[in-house]
């Protein structure tokens, strides 16, 4: 929250969601990041890296039918993933505290930079 003068009166600002999850599109929806993992010569090891705006950890489903994994959502920490197989997968990630904070990326193994 923030305040600001307008015709010499405070007037105090703060941030409303709205029903459907945010204000502008976009700006608080969590986000992930995939990037070939360097050490893996084959192409398939992805690293991934959530960013969840501040909202937490959540669960990486890695569309490939393996256990979901937790992320720290904190835009740092690296989830690295091996696939067994070449194709093109769908990651999900949900907010462990509100599942309605979703976000999904396309993977396509093997990697390339």
């Amino acid at each position: 929250m923030s305040a600001v003068s307008v015709c010499d009166k405070s007037v105090r600002l703060s941030a409303v969601a709205s029903a459907d999850g945010g204000g502008e599109p976009g700006e608080d929806e969590p986000v992930i990041a995939t990037t070939p993992n360097a050490s893996d010569t084959s192409g398939l090891t992805v690293d991934i890296i959530v960013d969840n705006k501040g909202q937490g950890p959540g669960m990486l489903d890695l569309g490939d039918g393996s256990s979901p994994q937790p992320n720290a959502g904190d835009g740092t920490a690296v989830t690295t993933y091996a696939y067994a197989a070449a194709g093109t997968y769908t990651v999900t990630f949900t907010d462990d505290d509100d599942p309605s904070r979703t976000a999904q990326a396309q993977v396509t193994v093997p990697a390339t930079a």
